[in-house]
């Protein structure tokens, strides 16, 4: 029999933005979902890669929409709330 297989990419791009390439990849119930982001020249600038758990595994397996894949992956709408921590003020005053 054969082993479950899935991989979807998908590129978006808009005018004046880097571009965002999505990568998800399933193979015998293990998988990753990879981000890049490119800038308009072409050049990666960013590339983020995680494991997927089980339970995202069996939501895309199943063709099930799973909202926040994407969360934490240091890029696209969540992209300033990663870069921008605050750091404690460890002063006296």
């Amino acid at each position: 029999m054969p082993k479950p297989v899935f991989h979807s990419e998908k590129i978006h791009a808009a005018t004046g933005q880097p571009i965002i390439h999505d990568v998800v990849s399933i193979k015998n119930n293990k998988g990753y979902k990879l981000r890049e982001v490119i800038d308009p020249s072409g050049k990666p600038v960013n590339r983020t890669r995680k494991a997927l758990n089980k339970k995202e595994v069996r939501h895309i397996m199943n063709g099930q929409f799973l909202p926040g894949l994407w969360k934490g992956c240091g890029s696209g709408s969540d992209r300033g709330s990663l870069s921008r921590k605050k750091s404690q003020r460890k002063t006296r005053r």
